[in-house]
Protein backbone atom coordinates (compact mmCIF):
# COMPACT_ATOMS: atom_id res chain seq x y z
CA UNK A 1 0.00 0.00 0.00
CA UNK A 2 1.27 3.86 -0.80
CA UNK A 3 2.65 5.78 2.23
CA UNK A 4 0.82 8.78 0.68
CA UNK A 5 -3.02 7.07 0.47
CA UNK A 6 -5.08 8.26 3.16
CA UNK A 7 -6.45 4.81 5.72
CA UNK A 8 -10.00 4.86 4.30
CA UNK A 9 -8.63 4.03 1.06
CA UNK A 10 -7.65 0.59 2.25
CA UNK A 11 -11.04 -0.78 3.10
CA UNK A 12 -12.97 1.75 1.18
CA UNK A 13 -13.68 -0.60 -2.35
CA UNK A 14 -16.79 -0.55 -5.40
CA UNK A 15 -18.87 -2.39 -3.19
CA UNK A 16 -18.92 -0.35 -0.22
CA UNK A 17 -18.62 3.14 -1.71
CA UNK A 18 -22.18 3.92 -2.11
CA UNK A 19 -23.21 2.71 1.10
CA UNK A 20 -19.96 5.22 2.91
CA UNK A 21 -21.64 8.05 0.67
CA UNK A 22 -25.21 7.85 1.41
CA UNK A 23 -24.34 7.38 5.20
CA UNK A 24 -21.97 10.59 4.45
CA UNK A 25 -24.96 12.49 3.32
CA UNK A 26 -27.49 11.16 6.20
CA UNK A 27 -24.95 12.42 9.11
CA UNK A 28 -24.26 15.85 7.00
CA UNK A 29 -27.70 17.32 7.90
CA UNK A 30 -26.91 16.38 11.65
CA UNK A 31 -23.72 17.58 11.68
CA UNK A 32 -24.19 20.91 8.95
CA UNK A 33 -27.78 21.13 11.15
CA UNK A 34 -28.55 20.33 14.35
CA UNK A 35 -24.93 20.18 15.93
CA UNK A 36 -24.13 23.81 15.80
CA UNK A 37 -27.48 24.67 16.64
CA UNK A 38 -27.71 22.62 19.72
CA UNK A 39 -24.23 23.89 20.76
CA UNK A 40 -24.95 27.27 20.75
CA UNK A 41 -28.38 26.99 22.43
CA UNK A 42 -26.38 25.01 24.66
CA UNK A 43 -23.59 28.28 24.91
CA UNK A 44 -26.89 30.61 25.53
CA UNK A 45 -27.78 28.17 29.10
CA UNK A 46 -24.58 28.06 30.53
CA UNK A 47 -23.76 31.97 30.01
CA UNK A 48 -26.49 32.86 31.82
CA UNK A 49 -26.53 30.01 34.13
CA UNK A 50 -30.23 28.52 32.89
CA UNK A 51 -29.69 25.46 34.04
CA UNK A 52 -31.27 26.46 37.13
CA UNK A 53 -33.91 28.04 36.11
CA UNK A 54 -36.22 24.98 36.20
CA UNK A 55 -35.43 21.32 37.40
CA UNK A 56 -38.01 19.46 36.01
CA UNK A 57 -37.60 17.45 33.14
CA UNK A 58 -39.61 16.38 30.46
CA UNK A 59 -42.27 18.81 32.53
CA UNK A 60 -41.83 22.65 32.24
CA UNK A 61 -43.75 23.60 35.66
CA UNK A 62 -47.70 21.91 34.27
CA UNK A 63 -46.73 21.63 30.72
CA UNK A 64 -44.21 19.64 28.38
CA UNK A 65 -43.35 22.89 26.57
CA UNK A 66 -43.20 26.57 27.02
CA UNK A 67 -46.22 29.31 26.67
CA UNK A 68 -46.59 32.67 26.35
CA UNK A 69 -46.46 32.97 30.76
CA UNK A 70 -43.06 32.08 30.37
CA UNK A 71 -42.04 34.79 27.95
CA UNK A 72 -40.78 38.03 29.32
CA UNK A 73 -43.15 41.12 27.53
CA UNK A 74 -40.29 43.87 28.01
CA UNK A 75 -37.76 42.33 25.72
CA UNK A 76 -38.31 41.34 21.95
CA UNK A 77 -39.13 37.56 21.10
CA UNK A 78 -35.98 36.44 20.02
CA UNK A 79 -34.34 37.67 23.06
CA UNK A 80 -36.76 35.41 25.02
CA UNK A 81 -34.26 32.79 23.25
CA UNK A 82 -30.63 33.92 24.20
CA UNK A 83 -31.53 35.86 27.73
CA UNK A 84 -34.65 34.07 29.11
CA UNK A 85 -32.94 31.49 31.25
CA UNK A 86 -36.17 28.76 31.33
CA UNK A 87 -37.03 29.35 27.31
CA UNK A 88 -32.86 28.99 26.33
CA UNK A 89 -32.88 25.99 28.75
CA UNK A 90 -36.46 24.61 27.34
CA UNK A 91 -35.25 25.27 24.01
CA UNK A 92 -31.74 23.16 24.43
CA UNK A 93 -32.95 20.15 25.79
CA UNK A 94 -35.86 19.98 23.34
CA UNK A 95 -33.40 20.57 20.29
CA UNK A 96 -31.29 18.08 21.83
CA UNK A 97 -33.47 15.58 22.47
CA UNK A 98 -34.77 16.07 19.14
CA UNK A 99 -31.49 14.92 17.70
CA UNK A 100 -30.63 12.57 19.34
CA UNK A 101 -34.15 10.68 18.66
CA UNK A 102 -33.80 11.86 15.02
CA UNK A 103 -29.42 10.54 14.74
CA UNK A 104 -30.41 7.15 16.60
CA UNK A 105 -33.34 6.68 14.10
CA UNK A 106 -31.47 7.63 10.88
CA UNK A 107 -28.06 5.80 11.92
CA UNK A 108 -30.19 2.65 13.69
CA UNK A 109 -32.16 2.23 10.19
CA UNK A 110 -29.09 2.50 7.65
CA UNK A 111 -26.97 0.18 9.55
CA UNK A 112 -29.98 -2.55 9.97
CA UNK A 113 -29.99 -2.05 5.67
CA UNK A 114 -26.16 -2.03 4.93
CA UNK A 115 -23.91 -4.67 5.64
CA UNK A 116 -21.37 -3.22 3.35
CA UNK A 117 -19.77 -0.25 5.54
CA UNK A 118 -16.61 -0.62 6.88
CA UNK A 119 -16.23 -1.69 10.37
CA UNK A 120 -14.30 1.65 11.37
CA UNK A 121 -17.38 3.24 9.99
CA UNK A 122 -19.80 0.81 12.07
CA UNK A 123 -17.86 1.58 15.12
CA UNK A 124 -17.90 4.96 14.79
CA UNK A 125 -21.35 5.22 13.71
CA UNK A 126 -22.16 3.37 17.05
CA UNK A 127 -19.92 5.54 19.47
CA UNK A 128 -22.40 8.87 18.19
CA UNK A 129 -25.59 7.02 19.54
CA UNK A 130 -23.46 5.88 22.56
CA UNK A 131 -21.98 9.38 23.12
CA UNK A 132 -25.64 10.79 22.07
CA UNK A 133 -27.46 8.99 24.49
CA UNK A 134 -24.99 9.28 27.23
CA UNK A 135 -25.01 12.85 26.67
CA UNK A 136 -28.78 13.42 26.80
CA UNK A 137 -28.70 11.46 30.14
CA UNK A 138 -25.86 13.32 31.80
CA UNK A 139 -28.52 16.38 30.38
CA UNK A 140 -31.42 15.07 32.11
CA UNK A 141 -29.29 14.44 35.55
CA UNK A 142 -27.72 17.77 35.68
CA UNK A 143 -31.50 19.39 35.58
CA UNK A 144 -32.81 16.86 38.29
CA UNK A 145 -29.93 17.50 40.46
CA UNK A 146 -29.80 21.31 40.30
CA UNK A 147 -26.79 21.99 38.16
CA UNK A 148 -23.91 21.03 40.53
CA UNK A 149 -20.64 21.74 39.26
CA UNK A 150 -19.11 18.14 38.29
CA UNK A 151 -22.25 17.14 36.08
CA UNK A 152 -22.07 20.45 34.75
CA UNK A 153 -18.44 20.10 33.58
CA UNK A 154 -19.66 16.71 32.88
CA UNK A 155 -22.37 18.00 30.47
CA UNK A 156 -19.74 20.23 28.53
CA UNK A 157 -17.12 17.39 28.67
CA UNK A 158 -20.45 15.37 26.81
CA UNK A 159 -20.61 18.12 24.62
CA UNK A 160 -16.94 17.52 23.02
CA UNK A 161 -17.66 13.73 23.03
CA UNK A 162 -20.52 14.15 20.88
CA UNK A 163 -18.82 16.47 18.64
CA UNK A 164 -15.91 14.25 18.38
CA UNK A 165 -18.17 11.30 17.25
CA UNK A 166 -19.89 13.68 14.55
CA UNK A 167 -16.21 14.55 13.32
CA UNK A 168 -15.21 10.80 13.82
CA UNK A 169 -18.16 9.24 12.02
CA UNK A 170 -18.04 11.91 9.25
CA UNK A 171 -14.69 10.87 8.32
CA UNK A 172 -14.82 7.37 8.40
CA UNK A 173 -17.84 7.50 6.03
CA UNK A 174 -15.82 10.26 3.72
CA UNK A 175 -15.36 9.82 0.56
CA UNK A 176 -12.54 9.11 -1.35
CA UNK A 177 -10.45 11.67 -3.18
Amino acid sequence: MNCWRKPQEAFITLKNIQAHNIMRRKLMKFTFGFVPIVLVSGFFVAGISGGTSCNTYPMVGSSYFISKKHLHADIPLWQNFTENKLVAQVNHRTLATFMTILATYQIGSYLRGASTLTRSAKFASAFLVLALWSQLGVGVKTIWESVPIHMASTHQIGAMTVLTAFVLTMHTCRRVD
